[in-house]
């Protein structure tokens, strides 16, 4: 998969506090903050994907807030409907197109979030790709995929025992 610009890789090495260091194939960037044991490989396959939103009611919930709703609609239509005119009339119009409104918003929230959940699949689908994607780079021994791997486990190593030697070589502090 391509990389359609540096911004996304530039934005997550500032976040992260990134150094640059040459690797076996271009550069490699370094994240202390990130660093984990390196006998710990995390396979995390479904941790790079995207949950879909959910709509938020449920079952019973739904039912009397739909309930709820039809019974508000129907009793200001009525009341509207028993008035003749004058200003308790519009009072009642302005009601019931309040009412009519808040109708409205499950049904278009529904749908927002089924266009929002099928622009989720659409990433994570692009996501799997490119997992498979590199996933196959790894499993050729000499790409560059595999080689900056190892390099990247092989430094990580180097910093974790050169951290671990720095705290058992500091001498405790007394705390006021």
């Amino acid at each position: 998969p391509d990389v359609d610009d540096g911004l996304d890789v530039a934005r997550a090495a500032v976040h992260f506090r990134g150094t640059p260091v040459p690797g076996p194939v271009g550069l490699v960037f370094e994240f202390p903050l990130l660093a984990f044991a390196p006998s710990l490989d995390l396979d995390l396959p479904d941790a790079y994907l995207e949950p879909p939103l959910d709509f938020g009611l449920r079952g019973s919930t739904l039912l009397l807030c739909v309930a709820a709703t039809l019974v508000n609609l129907l009793g200001i239509g009525l009341l509207r409907t028993s008035f003749g005119g004058g200003p308790l009339r519009r009072l009642f119009d302005l009601f019931f197109a309040f009412a009519l409104f808040f109708c409205c918003l499950p049904p278009l929230r529904f749908l927002a979030l089924q266009l929002i959940n099928r622009n989720v699949a659409r990433r994570n689908e692009a996501r799997r790709r490119a997992r498979a994607h590199l996933d196959a780079q790894l499993q050729i021994p000499d790409s560059a995929v595999a080689r900056n791997r190892r390099f990247a486990k092989d430094r990580s190593a180097l910093l974790l025992a050169a951290a671990a030697r720095d705290r058992a070589s500091a001498k405790p502090t007394a705390r006021i």
